[in-house]
């Protein structure tokens, strides 16, 4: 034990019966290993081993690692009734990969059964057991090289600090992931001409930790806000963050509901692309590249409708899932920019029949009739507004604004929810207002009567009647409720910390 350093304790449980059957002061803790399958247990600390029977909470030996002072280790991975393990050490002519191996039969139980000296790589150290390849990662580059062959070196360099070391090989050594800053994971393919750019996978959840499955299919990630299982091969749209603008990651989903419910429309917005889903399988039907900047989406029977500031265009489904080509596109001309004076339209929004459009310009609230080809109302909210949307049975405008003095510096601590009554002759009439908490989902304020909401502090749904019938993880929760969207019996979460939508399906 170093000095200053505090003895820690390893708790054994015996799984089938949930007793605990082991408590003892084991040093220095590090990293922890089973050793065949017989319940014994190695603990690896820098220089130092030692073996329990976790049965018996017997410590069977312990000792040190012959040679240079270790480093780090790479990886631990049982062998046959023993368990093998590589470090990494300095020497005065660069680094030593040590591959040594736990006999608790054998004396002396810990021997090493290999070395290979190599130049010195900074960076953490991992390590394939299947390959013999080392990888050795730092924030700006990624090495890995076959220890058989030390010639044989792959490299790859960012041009600013991007990587978060550190990376982790397959169990069959076939492939190489690594984290990064943008919350994604980078992953190459170990080919016999070297490793190639595979995949990028953006989980739901942050990560603090990552390992890939034996195959390499799947990686699991776990942090503070919980586990989660990526597949490599059922994802949708894995391209490279580098091909998506940062300030187009920060733009939300847009998100339509077919009146029957068979398909689900959606896109980014400011993206030009709709995506059209199978509601029962989630699977792509069709793209369409609109050529818009697209601001809000909708879908009425077999037609589909995309927004910007200068016009509506739609497009009809034919068949399933099939639709027109772009040069068939229907389009009605908006001319709001006229009605702006001088300032910038911020937000704007469909009805759900598509027949209205909704738009604000500074504080102000503009309601405009398609089909009239003219603005019907307007209305000054005096505040800073920040999301608007029609209330699922089309009766209301829906928006969401911080009272008082905005100061971006500041996060805001008042909002108020206000619902525009919109009458029979498409104005504005009866007004309601209602302060947030700072928790507290908006959602809650437009409880139907019958369905599901989200309930106060937005973290779980519930029924009619009050009862919690889904968490929502830490991920797919929305602040204040202005990611959420709810079309009859489904709910959309789409804020835009996730690279898709996150649609959940709710029965009868």
């Amino acid at each position: 034990m170093r000095r200053g350093e505090s003895p820690g304790v390893m708790l054994i449980w015996d799984v089938q019966t949930g007793v605990l059957v082991g408590n003892d002061h084991a040093g220095n803790l590090g990293k922890l290993a089973f050793v065949g399958n017989q319940g014994k247990i190695a603990l690896l600390y820098g220089d130092t081993f030692c073996a329990y029977d976790g049965l018996t909470n017997t410590r069977l030996c312990d000792g040190t690692i012959p040679g240079p002072p270790v480093r780090q280790l790479g990886a631990e991975w049982a062998h046959g009734e023993s368990l093998r393990f590589a470090t990494s050490s300095e020497t005065g002519e660069g680094l030593v990969i040590r591959i040594c191996e736990l006999q608790l039969t054998s004396a002396p139980p810990l021997l090493v059964v290999d070395s290979f000296p190599i130049p010195f790589y900074p960076g953490e150290f991992s390590f394939s057991p299947a390959s013999f390849h080392a990888s050795f990662v730092t924030r700006e580059e990624i090495i890995i090289l076959n220890l058989r062959d030390p010639g044989n070196l792959f490299r790859t360099e960012a041009a600013q600090p991007l990587y978060r070391p550190r990376g982790c090989f397959s169990p069959d050594g076939s492939f190489f992931a690594c984290g990064t800053d943008e919350q994604e994971f980078l992953v190459w393919k170990n080919t016999p001409t070297g490793y190639v750019p595979w995949n990028t996978l953006r989980p739901r959840l942050p990560f603090s930790g990552f390992s890939l499955s034996a195959s390499g299919s799947s990686i699991l990630s776990w942090g503070s806000e919980g586990v989660q299982l990526l597949d490599q091969d059922n994802h949708l749209s894995p391209p490279s963050s580098d091909n998506i603008a940062p300030d187009h990651r920060r733009k939300k989903h847009l998100v339509a509901f077919s009146t029957d419910s068979t398909c689900i429309a959606t896109t980014r917005q400011d993206g030009n692309v709709v995506t059209i889903l199978d509601s029962f399988s989630g699977t792509p039907r069709q793209s369409i590249d609109t050529g818009i900047q697209i601001l809000d989406i909708g879908v009425v029977g077999d037609t589909i409708y995309a927004m910007d500031t200068s016009g509506l265009v739609s497009w009809r489904l034919e068949g399933v899932g099939t639709v027109q080509d772009t040069h068939d596109a229907s389009r009605v001309t908006v001319d709001l920019a006229t009605y702006a004076h001088g300032g910038s339209v911020e937000h704007m929004v469909l009805s759900h029949d598509c027949s209205q459009i909704a738009f604000t310009v500074e504080e102000i609230v503009f309601l405009y009739d398609v089909k009239a080809q003219e603005i019907f109302d307007k209305r000054t909210m005096n505040d800073k507004i920040m999301d608007i949307q029609f209330s699922s049975d089309g009766r209301h405008l829906c928006i969401t604004t911080i009272v008082g003095i905005y100061n971006k510096h500041e996060r805001p601590s008042i909002h108020c929810f206000v619902k525009l009554e919109v009458g029979g002759d498409r104005r504005f009439a009866n007004v309601t207002r209602e302060f947030l908490e700072v928790e507290w989902s908006r959602d809650s304020l437009l409880r139907p009567p019958h369905g599901y909401y989200i309930g106060s502090g937005s973290d779980w749904v519930e029924d009619s009647g009050g009862s919690k019938v889904l968490w929502l993880p830490p991920s797919w929760r929305t602040e204040h409720g202005l990611g959420a969207r709810w079309n009859g019996r489904f709910l959309a979460s789409v804020g835009s910390h996730n690279m898709t939508p996150i649609i959940v399906e709710f029965q009868p």
